[in-house]
């Protein structure tokens, strides 16, 4: 046997027995690195230039090209191969042809520096195909609102921003190796996470919670892709399923079934809590269009739902009742009534109140003065908010009073939770808001003199 391919066969077996003897059960499934973020490191990066250039190569030429231990060079063949990037046979190494392999041959021949795609920055990326803000970019990949603001000063050249939202400039090549890498890593990969919750779309079975189109069988509803649906959450409400549809949809098949689901489900699911679990997922824009859909009104992104709703709104009747107006109400109690009802389609009379009304005829100091005065809200402040912010995005309007209703609904959250003495991760875990706005407030407070700052590790607050 060739003394190479002896030594690479001897340095298999003692990794693969490491492996086997310390791997607990759930770390094989990260193993596969299809569930975990793609990442490359500096010797991955040298083995795809050098291999790229070289089309195939023996592993003793590749080891003396690349300054490297012989256990670095095996575990960025291994997962290379994973990639679908490169195969090793024996003693040689070969340059695969596919799509992927394709656009990292027209980066490198467009003289993109792939360093820029090792560790989380390959991540961020990824994740700015879609307009992301700070707080969802964190969100998204599971890292602190500092360290997202680090990666877009590195990758500065290739981001643009507007109006607080981030996204990859229009480079035809970077975007197609951005799009392929995420769409054919292999037959796992992550659709969303949310803080330490992920959601999975799979053709292998895994470890984890079904959800979404796979557990659309047992509330009455065929549909099969041939992809299993995971969730890392155990015990999943039917609302949590019903939302986890909609943040896999992506086209009108799948939104068709998401309707049948929640019209054929409509006593079982709660449409609050429906609400809080769209905004967790970053698809409460959605959630409200199909509620527009189901209603007769417009939507905004037409192209994901059926084109005929005449299906679904004779059924639709069950779980949103018709929209009826209080004629002698004023407009600020119109308004006001529609917006914190628990049934999301009153929404749309608010959505009608600003569209056939001037924003300044609308008396929105008297409206701010209704929302705090209010004993208690039919539903979550912070769905309050969201459904405001929402009205801004489908009408192109802005409420005047939104912003000063979110600091003083945070602001009254906060002190109540610093009735006893609490960390910022703990407020940020309860309330769900970004850290740095629970910072800022939090030195206000200080300086007001309302709250003290404890000398405790981790530090603490409370009330004075």
């Amino acid at each position: 046997m060739n003394r190479e391919f002896s030594e690479w066969e001897e340095l298999r077996a003692e990794i693969e027995k490491k492996k086997k003897t310390v791997q607990k059960p759930e770390e094989v499934l990260r193993d596969i690195k299809l569930v975990e973020k793609p990442r490359f490191n500096d010797t991955d990066i040298k083995v795809i230039e050098i291999i790229i250039n070289e089309k195939a190569l023996t592993l003793k030429s590749l080891r003396e090209k690349i300054a490297k231990s012989r256990i670095s060079i095996y575990h960025s063949i291994k997962k290379l191969e994973r990639f679908g990037i490169l195969k090793k046979d024996k003693r040689v190494v070969r340059l695969l042809d596919n799509d992927l392999v394709n656009s990292i041959s027209a980066l490198i021949n467009g003289n993109f520096n792939l360093n820029y795609i090792t560790g989380e920055r390959l991540s961020v990326m990824i994740s700015l195909l879609e307009r992301r803000s700070i707080d969802m970019i964190a969100n998204d990949l599971g890292i602190s609102e500092s360290s997202v603001y680090k990666y877009l000063d590195e990758l500065d050249e290739f981001v643009e921003k507007s109006d607080g939202f981030y996204r990859i400039r229009d480079d035809r090549e970077l975007i197609n190796f951005l799009r392929t890498i995420n769409e054919i890593l292999g037959e796992i990969f992550v659709e969303y996470r949310y803080k330490d919750e992920f959601l999975i779309k799979s053709r292998r079975e895994l470890g984890y919670e079904l959800t979404a189109f796979s557990r659309f069988p047992e509330f009455g509803i065929e549909f099969n892709d041939n992809y299993n649906y995971y969730s890392s959450k155990r015990n999943l409400k039917i609302e949590e399923i019903f939302v986890h549809s909609l943040r896999f949809s992506k086209n009108r098949d799948m939104m068709a079934n998401c309707i049948r689901f929640l019209l054929r489900n409509s006593r079982s699911i709660d449409l609050v809590k429906v609400e809080e679990c769209a905004i967790r997922f970053n698809v409460l824009d959605l959630w409200f269009d199909m509620v527009a859909y189901l209603s007769g009104k417009n939507v905004l992104m037409g192209g994901i739902f059926p084109t005929d709703n005449r299906e679904f709104l004779e059924d639709s009747g069950d779980i949103f009742h018709n929209l009826e107006e209080i004629n002698s109400l004023t407009v600020e109690e119109k308004f006001f009534r529609n917006s914190i009802h628990r049934e999301p389609n009153r929404l749309l009379l608010c959505e009608d109140i600003l569209k056939s009304n001037p924003i300044n005829a609308i008396n929105w100091n008297l409206l701010y003065e209704m929302y705090v005065n209010e004993r208690e809200l039919n539903l979550p402040w912070n769905i309050l908010i969201n459904r405001l912010t929402i009205l801004e995005n489908r009408i192109k309007v802005r409420i005047p009073i939104r912003n000063k209703l979110y600091r003083y609904f945070l602001r009254n959250s906060i002190l109540t939770l610093l009735k006893t003495e609490t960390t910022i991760e703990d407020i940020r875990d309860k309330l769900e808001i970004p850290e740095y706005r629970i910072r800022n407030l939090l030195n206000k407070l200080v300086r007001e003199g309302v709250v003290e700052r404890l000398d405790t590790k981790p530090i603490s607050f409370r009330v004075l």
